[in-house]
């Protein structure tokens, strides 16, 4: 029996021997923001620290699923992936990027995937309530709409994408999350499916329209593929 417990010992000393080698001679990610799988719905920034410092990364090495990457940078120890709009709440995003390299030459990859979803603001993680207050101060001076943004009811999701370089307008994404209540399972298309549509439409631009949309600082966009010309907007592929 005593044989036994010095054994299981040796062999929890080896693991855990291992495990801190591994933490100290390998080149690895520490952490990353968001964390857990999850990404909050209005964060535009993507963070990823490893337990060395860097060089520096091209575009190119990133890849982004849907393509919505903006730029990447590189400070010290940490990757910073912005992304050029926000995320509808229960969508995925995947991020790669490849050939990662310390300073003393060794490499790795990133491939994690995240969903969105809601968070409050009190709950955000301290980086990216900075992130947002930084953002306040900027570009959400100039289009103030967004800082209202995303918005989420039983009938529409309204969300955002930030104006590209060179661009003067930012992208208001209206998504019809109504069901027709006369035929719940209509097809999309049809007579019904397209009147519950055309009403979330409106009740979206409603409330944009009272909270300060304009046509010289915002575009129109729409998640599905129908009645753009009447509601002066274009398609975005909702992904």
């Amino acid at each position: 029996m005593r044989k036994k417990i010095i054994g299981l010992f040796v062999f929890v000393l080896i693991v855990l021997t291992s495990i801190f080698i591994y933490h100290v001679l390998s080149f690895h990610v520490t952490s990353s923001d968001p964390a857990g799988g999850s990404i909050p719905t209005t964060q535009q920034v993507i963070v990823f620290s490893t337990n060395e410092g860097l060089r520096n990364i091209d575009k190119s090495q990133v890849s982004i699923s849907p393509s919505i990457l903006d730029h990447v940078a590189v400070s010290k120890n940490q990757i910073f992936v912005y992304l050029n709009q926000t995320i509808a709440i229960g969508k995925k995003i995947t991020v790669s990027i490849t050939d990662v390299t310390s300073v003393s030459g060794k490499k790795l990859t990133i491939h994690t995937t995240f969903t969105a979803k809601y968070v409050t603001q009190s709950k955000l993680s301290p980086e990216e309530k900075k992130r947002e207050l930084s953002k306040q101060d900027t570009t959400y001076n100039t289009y103030p709409l967004l800082n209202l943004l995303p918005l989420i009811t039983n009938n529409y999701q309204i969300t955002y994408k930030l104006p590209n370089t060179g661009q003067k307008k930012a992208l208001i994404i209206i998504t019809s999350l109504e069901i027709p209540a006369n035929n719940p399972t209509a097809e999309p298309g049809s007579p019904s499916w397209l009147a519950a549509v055309s009403d979330a439409r409106t009740q979206a631009i409603t409330w944009l329209n009272q909270n300060g949309f304009n046509t010289t600082s915002y575009q129109l966009g729409f998640s599905e593929n129908y009645l753009l010309k009447e509601f002066n907007g274009i398609y975005v592929n909702p992904y």
